[in-house]
């Protein structure tokens, strides 16, 4: 009976260490519940797999393969979740309490995460002493008592970095000092912080010192994609032809497929979002040079088939362009071409007498045209199809500039301007190249004075 307990224990045993991955949960407070593992992609979370605990609240997730490394969350059915690093040697138990993630988790077999939650329970702890003086300094009448606070604040804080540079020195090997370095940004030299342009050109030139481009563990966490869409989005100056080439000198800072398919998939989302007039042309640009080509895998054909109608509405109408020209009627009946206009500036404004605030943007773009006719023309194109409710607006407002409209809609304006709402404005110069876009009155004002 002995030999046979002996050989089960030792076929048991030698099954488990067979596991490349074998990932126990232990939460006593939370039995007969689910538990997710999810792995971030950016800064996104998907499952992965699930523990699904006993009414011990204990729970097991094992695998015959080692799972990609990074960071993952544990997700609570309550919504509540702890991040965890995926070392290479997958194998390790989580003991912990939904009381406090960080302080009360403890890890057997894994190092890694020990010290990580170490570092997290320091910081906590440092970081809710800041926060507790910065709450009484709000309310704080006392100037002596201010002054003692803020300088205990920056006593901590100093304390806070000198921590987080010690600690990641320490275990400077370790993927979560890899983390924690991404996330640190240029300190200025004294010497140039008396110059605000330097300053500046100083943070965007190492804004991206510490990100390695080429550990896809950083994929498996958000760290890299903050970095990403940040430099885009708010370090670098944000006009088009500053992001494509700042995107394709980030793409050449890395060899590794999974990194650039996370740069052009940020990339791509910042400049779709983005309301910086004329950033539109920096996502066409990624999406014809990159999405729409057979290279890129990560997205469907369907998908694909949608950007492409997208991208052909777009690209007539980019800034720098030759406006699509356009033949349409006045309200007097005459016809009247738009590459035929003879001005320094000529101003197409897309509107409609139904259109509240196109109604009282109107009467005031009248008298700044008046005021500055002998460098400017307008051409208010009418979208709509009333044109009976559209010459009487006109009779009761003698706008002394060019009205027209498309009532046979022959000219496809709406597709070649991208008019999907009233009022649109676009800013021409004397050759027809389209100088600026959806502006508001105010910014058309300030150019036209300014130029």
């Amino acid at each position: 009976m002995r030999k046979l307990i002996l050989l089960f224990f030792l076929i048991s045993t030698t099954a488990f260490a067979q596991k490349k991955l074998n990932i126990e949960l232990n939460i006593s407070n939370l039995p007969n519940q689910e538990v997710l593992l999810a792995y971030y992609q950016g800064e996104r979370l998907y499952t992965h797999d699930t523990f699904r605990l006993n009414h011990h609240g204990l729970g097991v997730i094992q695998g015959e393969k080692r799972i990609p490394e990074g960071m993952y969350a544990v997700y609570l059915p309550s919504g509540e979740y702890f991040n965890i690093i995926m070392p290479a040697d997958q194998r390790f138990v989580i003991t912990t309490d939904t009381i406090d993630f960080i302080k009360l988790s403890k890890f057997r077999g894994s190092t890694e995460n020990s010290l990580f939650f170490t570092y997290q329970a320091k910081l906590t702890d440092l970081n809710t002493e800041v926060k507790a003086k910065e709450f009484v300094a709000q309310y704080t009448t006392d100037s002596a008592e201010l002054a003692q606070l803020t300088t205990e604040v920056r006593i901590i804080e100093k304390e806070i970095n000198e921590y987080k540079q010690a600690f990641t020195r320490k275990h400077n090997k370790r993927f979560f000092a890899q983390m924690v370095r991404t996330t640190e940004h240029p300190e200025l030299p004294q010497h140039i912080q008396a110059n605000k342009e330097r300053m500046y050109q100083y943070f965007r030139q190492h804004y991206l010192d510490n990100t390695n481009f080429n550990d896809t563990r950083l994929i498996r966490t958000p760290v890299l994609s903050k970095n990403i869409r940040a430099y885009l989005s708010d370090v670098i100056p944000q006009d088009a032809d500053t992001a494509i080439t700042e995107l394709e000198l980030m793409l050449k800072k890395t060899k590794l497929t999974e990194v650039k398919e996370l740069i052009l998939t940020e990339a791509f989302d910042v400049f779709n979002k983005s309301r910086v007039i004329g950033m539109d042309k920096a996502f066409v640009y990624v999406a014809e040079k990159y999405y729409l080509t057979p290279e890129v895998k990560w997205v469907t054909n369907e998908f694909k088939r949608r950007l492409t109608e997208q991208i052909n509405l777009m690209k007539p109408s980019l800034i720098g362009n030759i406006a699509p020209d356009f033949t349409m009627q006045t309200h007097q009946g005459e016809y009247v071409n738009l590459h035929q206009q003879q001005a320094n500036y000529i101003i197409l404004y897309f509107w409609d007498p139904d259109c509240g605030h196109c109604k009282q943007e109107i009467p005031e773009l009248h008298k700044f045209y008046k005021q500055n006719s002998e460098n400017m023309q307008v051409m208010a194109v009418y979208t709509q199809l009333d044109g009976e409710k559209w010459k009487q607006f006109l009779d009761q407002n003698a706008f002394e500039w060019i009205n027209c409209w498309d009532p046979n809609q022959l000219t496809d304006f709406r597709e070649k301007y991208f008019i999907f709402s009233t009022p649109t404005i676009y800013i021409l110069d004397k050759n027809k190249q389209i100088l600026l876009k959806r502006i508001d009155l105010d910014g058309l004002k300030h150019f036209i004075k300014n130029n």
